[in-house]
């Protein structure tokens, strides 16, 4: 998923960003809202490992809010 959008340079842009998460169904407005969170160093893209770790955390938070009814 990551890997097919990001292109050569093996970034995304917040253009290709919000493209992606707008694939997966997600509002183009909580699109550039989850780029700027993830992206956090304002240099204007999201790595692999700044999505992955996003994408790991998320998951957790997750799992924790089924198994605790949170």
């Amino acid at each position: 998923m990551f890997k097919d959008n990001a292109g050569k340079d093996r970034h995304l842009s917040e253009e290709e960003f919000v493209a992606l998460m707008k694939e997966q169904g997600c509002s183009p407005h909580k699109a550039h809202k989850l780029f700027g969170h993830i992206e956090g160093s304002q240099k204007g893209y999201v790595t692999l490992v700044n999505f992955r770790d996003w994408a790991s955390d998320s998951l957790k938070m997750s799992v924790v809010e089924d198994n605790f009814h949170m």
